[in-house]
């Protein structure tokens, strides 16, 4: 259990860290200048936290699924491997769907110009 919880406190350690190394929430999309299927996650929560949540489904549909993949991590042992696979499918399908409905010009689907691949590439768009 203990190893469990500190994997999770790693995991938000790093999200911690990039936010303040690459002034950006995601390291994908720093790099790639493309979004991840977790863009918007964190505006979600903020905004569902203070109690917004037709505007934190709008940054992120899915932003209750972190709920859902912790319990399943601690109850691994009790959890079908075909409820995974369910997940990870509904995940990256609401990302394709996400992508072809608003990328590249909507927030939080957007394409970052100040990318790494953008600068050594030039703009993809």
């Amino acid at each position: 259990m203990i190893k469990k919880v500190l994997i999770l406190l790693s995991v938000f350690g790093i999200v911690v860290l990039n936010n303040i190394l690459f002034d950006t929430g995601c390291i994908f999309k720093a790099i790639t200048g493309i979004p991840c299927p977790s863009c918007g996650m964190s505006r979600a929560w903020i905004l569902a936290l203070s109690g917004n949540i037709k505007e934190a489904l709008y940054y992120h549909p899915l932003f209750w699924i972190i709920i859902v993949i912790a319990v399943m991590y601690f109850l691994k042992e009790k959890v079908n491997n075909k409820i995974w696979l369910l997940v990870l499918v509904l995940v990256i399908l609401v990302y394709f769907i996400r992508m072809y409905l608003y990328f590249p010009h909507t927030i939080p689907m957007d394409y970052n110009k100040n990318s790494l691949f953008s600068s050594i590439f030039g703009d993809i768009r």
